[in-house]
């Protein structure tokens, strides 16, 4: 007998990897570093996850039809000398992204970013002091997305269900085919004490927004009784 219902498998082994491989950097999110208790409780909300899934209804529909590009498509002027710089510097932060993401920080050069955009690296010393700071502004334009997706996400959604999984289906999109964030996974651990505590804080807090949502879902009754606290930061 199946025991897994229908789905595309390979998207569905590479969404579990990818929960797996984060849980092991998520509690220091959320100051829960080291915390083999909490460790353990991701681990049983996960597998909780995967096995009854959120929704209260299995048949619960849902259906996205926000393209997140509409969040950073901005008409170019490029005769106001400040918003086609801003224009530049977003351009070399989205493709940066993308090649930290695809290829991490030592495999993604600045040469190697500098000859996707079509420049010299010379270029980019113009924007930025170093690779550090890139990486810097990276993780701060991410964290921008992120807190745009969120947003709309609570504007759009009618449920707490409906709600966190816009904000899903979003994050989803700027990752395969959109602007691009950097993910938590690169080179956090080289950028500096202070800025790095700034951008947890903010990361910290759209963690609080997704579990806000999860019980909104519980409360309203589109979400199942889950621990939504775990389950949020899993879904990051």
């Amino acid at each position: 007998a199946a025991t897994t219902r229908e789905c595309d498998p390979h998207v569905t082994a590479q969404a579990v990897f990818g929960i797996v491989s984060w849980i092991v950097l998520s509690p220091g999110w959320v100051g829960k570093g080291g915390d083999a208790a909490f460790a353990l409780r991701m681990a049983e909300a996960v597998v909780d996850h995967l096995e009854h899934g959120l929704a209260a209804s299995p048949t619960a529909p849902f259906l996205c039809r926000i393209d997140v590009r509409t969040l950073v498509s901005t008409p170019a002027n490029m005769f106001d000398r400040e918003h086609a710089a801003a224009m530049k510097i977003e351009q070399v932060l989205e493709t940066a992204s993308r090649l930290f993401n695809e290829r991490g920080l030592d495999g993604a050069s600045l040469d190697q970013i500098a000859a996707a955009l079509g420049a010299t690296k010379g270029a980019l010393y113009h924007y930025f002091s170093d690779k550090r700071e890139l990486v810097l502004r990276c993780y701060e334009r991410s964290a921008d997305l992120d807190e745009k997706m969120t947003d709309l996400a609570e504007r759009s959604g009618t449920t707490g269900l409906e709600r966190g999984m816009i904000g899903l289906h979003l994050n989803v999109q700027a990752q395969v085919a959109g602007p691009s964030p950097l993910v938590p996974l690169i080179a956090f651990e080289s950028i500096a004490p202070g800025p790095r505590k700034a951008l947890q804080s903010r990361l910290a807090q759209l963690h609080r927004r997704f579990t806000e949502m999860g019980h909104q879902g519980i409360a309203d009754g589109s979400n199942r009784r889950c621990d939504v606290d775990a389950i949020a930061l899993a879904g990051a």
